[in-house]
C-alpha cells in the first residue's frame, strides 16, 4: 500500500520574510527610541557633581537585537548607584573637608552620619524608568501601530 509523505521546507515566503524583515525593523528602531527617552529621563535625576560625569557620561548601549543597556562611563558609577563602604577614620580637619567636597561635588553623593560605614545606593535608573513609563508605553503604542498597520 502506497503512502503521502507531507515535508514543511524551512524557507518561508518572500511576502512572509518581507513582513517579518520589517516587524524587525520597526522593533530594533523602536528600542533605540525607547533607550534615549530611557537616557533623557536618567539624565534629568542624575545625580550631578562638580565635574558631571556620571551625567556626561551616561550612555545606550546596543548590546544586539533588542536589547539596551543603559549606564554611565564614570568610574564612580557603581559607588553611588549600588552603594559605596564609607572608609574611615578620618585623621584630621583637612582630610575629613577633602572627603566631603569630594563625596558631595564630584560624586554628588549625600552624606548621613548613620551609614555604619556604608552608604547605600541612589537608584536614579529605576526612578527614572518609573518617569518615563508613560512615553515608553507611547512609543511601544506607535510600535504595535505600525505593525498592525
Amino acid at each position: 500500500m502506497g503512502y503521502v509523505q507531507l515535508t514543511k521546507d524551512d524557507q518561508v515566503s518572500p511576502a512572509l520574510q518581507e513582513i517579518l524583515d520589517t516587524i524587525d525593523n520597526y522593533a530594533e528602531s523602536t528600542m533605540d527610541d525607547i533607550g534615549d527617552i530611557e537616557l533623557d529621563a536618567m539624565q534629568f535625576i542624575v545625580p550631578i557633581g562638580e565635574t558631571g560625569e556620571l551625567g556626561h557620561d551616561l550612555i545606550v548601549e546596543n548590546e544586539g537585537g533588542l536589547s539596551r543597556s543603559i549606564y554611565s562611563l564614570s568610574d564612580h558609577w557603581d559607588a553611588v548607584v549600588g552603594g559605596h563602604n564609607v572608609f574611615g577614620p578620618i585623621f584630621s580637619d583637612k582630610q575629613r573637608k577633602w572627603w566631603f567636597w569630594y563625596l558631595w561635588n564630584v560624586l554628588g553623593g549625600e552624606y548621613d552620619n548613620k551609614t555604619d560605614g556604608y552608604l547605600p545606593g541612589n537608584d536614579f535608573p529605576l526612578i527614572a524608568m518609573e518617569m518615563a513609563d508613560s512615553n515608553v508605553e507611547a512609543r511601544v503604542n506607535e510600535f504595535l501601530d505600525q505593525i498592525t498597520g
